[in-house]
C-alpha cells in the first residue's frame, strides 16, 4: 500500500516538474485521475489491501523554509464549497431601512473573495487581502456591497446586499 502511494505521489512530482505549479503556499489538489488523463499514472490504480480503485488526490504545497514542493496523498480528498456571507451592525437600520451612521460590513467566506461597492448591484472584481475584510457604506443614499467566494476547483458562490444610508439631520 505504502509503495503504490509513493508511485501516486512520485506522479504528482512528475507532473510538478513539467508544469508550472507556482509557489503555492496554501495546499492545492493534484487529482489522481487528472495525474492518469495526463499520462502521468496508469489508469487503473488498484489498493494491494482490498482491491478498491485508489482515487483522491495529492496535496501539493511550497515549502518556503525548505524551498521545495510538499506532496501529500489523501484518498478522500474533499473540497469545502465556496461560502459567502456579509455582516453587520443590524441595530443600525432603523424601521424605515436607513442607517443615520456609516455601516461596516464584513465579509465572511471560504475560498478567495472578492467584493465591490457600488449605487448598484456590481461584479466582485477587488480582492478581499487577508486580514481586511470588513468594509464600509460611507456614501449617502443606496449602496450595494456584492462579493463572492472561490474555492480552488473554481467553484463560486455570490451574494450581494443593500444599504440604505442618510447621515444628513433634517432641518425644520
Amino acid at each position: 500500500y505504502d509503495r503504490t502511494i509513493e508511485s501516486i505521489v512520485s506522479a504528482a512530482r512528475n507532473y510538478s516538474a513539467s508544469n508550472n505549479l507556482g509557489y503555492p503556499t496554501e495546499k492545492y489538489p493534484l487529482f489522481v485521475s487528472e495525474l492518469q488523463d495526463e499520462g502521468f499514472l496508469a489508469l487503473d490504480i488498484k489498493s494491494p489491501i482490498d482491491e478498491s480503485e485508489m482515487n483522491g488526490c495529492v496535496w501539493y504545497y511550497w515549502d518556503e523554509d525548505h524551498k521545495q514542493y510538499i506532496f501529500e496523498y489523501d484518498n478522500i480528498c474533499t473540497i469545502e464549497a465556496p461560502s459567502i456571507d456579509i455582516t453587520y451592525n443590524a441595530s443600525l437600520i432603523n424601521s424605515n431601512g436607513w442607517a443615520k451612521e456609516n455601516i461596516a460590513a464584513t465579509l465572511v467566506g471560504t475560498g478567495e473573495i472578492k467584493y465591490c461597492i457600488s449605487n448598484s448591484e456590481c461584479e466582485p472584481a477587488e480582492a478581499v487581502v487577508n486580514g481586511s475584510n470588513t468594509k464600509f457604506i460611507t456614501d449617502e443614499g443606496t449602496s450595494y456591497i456584492c462579493a463572492s467566494s472561490t474555492n480552488i476547483l473554481g467553484e463560486s458562490t455570490s451574494l450581494c446586499r443593500s444599504f440604505n444610508l442618510d447621515k444628513t439631520a433634517p432641518t425644520i
